[in-house]
Parts: C-alpha cells; sequence; structure tokens
C-alpha cells in the first residue's frame, strides 16, 4: 500500500483594519514583513523572529526576503519554490497541513487593542508553495484562520 503525504505551505501578507467614515488604518506592525532585524542567511535557523514585531508561536514557520540574495530563502527563488512577494520584498511561509499534524503558526501583537461593537476587516494574500523538496505531493487546505486573544501567547498558554 502507498502511503501519500500532503505538505502544505503558505505565505501570507496580513492586514486587519477598521472601515468607517475615516480612512483604512492597519492595525497589524510590519504586515509585509519588511522591517527586518537580519536578513536570512543559508546558515541559519530561519523564522519570523527576524521581522520587527514577528515571532513563531508554534513549529518552525520561515521568513523569506529578496536581501537574502537568491539562495535558500531568497525572493522571489529560495527552497520552495519561485514566488514574488505580493507588497515589497519579503514574506513569510508555515506549514498549514501534514499528515502527522504538524503546524507552524506566526504572531504578533497589534497596534491598538479591538473594540467591542466595532467591525473589523481581516485580509491575508496567501499562496501555495510551489513544491517541497523529498514530498510525493503538495496539496493546499482549505481552511486558514486568524485568532485574537487578550492574552499574551506563551507556550504555557497557547
Amino acid at each position: 500500500m502507498k502511503k501519500l503525504y500532503c505538505f502544505s505551505l503558505t505565505i501570507i501578507l496580513l492586514t486587519i483594519s477598521t472601515k468607517g467614515l475615516q480612512a483604512q488604518t492597519n492595525l497589524v506592525p510590519n504586515p509585509s514583513f519588511e522591517d527586518t532585524l537580519q536578513c536570512p542567511t543559508n546558515d541559519q535557523s530561519n523564522n519570523p523572529n527576524l521581522c520587527v514585531g514577528w515571532t513563531s508561536y508554534r513549529g518552525t514557520p520561515d521568513y523569506f526576503n529578496s536581501c537574502a540574495n537568491g539562495g535558500v530563502w531568497g525572493v522571489p527563488s529560495n527552497l520552495l519554490g519561485y514566488q514574488n512577494a505580493y507588497h515589497g520584498m519579503a514574506y513569510t511561509g508555515l506549514f498549514t497541513y501534514d499528515p502527522f499534524n504538524y503546524r507552524e503558526f506566526i504572531g504578533t501583537q497589534l497596534m491598538q487593542p479591538l473594540l467591542i461593537g466595532t467591525k473589523y476587516y481581516v485580509s491575508a494574500y496567501i499562496s501555495r508553495n510551489d513544491s517541497i523538496p523529498g514530498s510525493p505531493s503538495t496539496c493546499s487546505n482549505n481552511n486558514f484562520g486568524f485568532r485574537f486573544s487578550t492574552a499574551p501567547y506563551s507556550f504555557s498558554n497557547p
């Protein structure tokens, strides 16, 4: 019996905003992952902690930026295929599904608290990766979610 392994990597750009009489305001700091603390290099463990305001909440999500000068973590060509950034020069990638229930999560603190009774709009640009080396199959999943919490994230309080 042949086993089929299905891995899905998602690339995102995130916007959370309010719409009303005034102009739209994005509540996500560094939404396109452009503001970096360090350029990703091929010899390091790579994750969104290299982006100002972002952190890995679970697993080992990846950070891709054109300042990596190609190679494993470059944009548009990298370890997982070819993908231009939707905006700017960077994006993150994370596994959203595999058969062993492995998931990767990233997170950031919003610039303002959400208010009860206010309507918010969430948008994200998501792209399936081209390929995952060594995987016999790639796929996509049909669910992508966001979690908003008043409690700060921690490993003891996921």
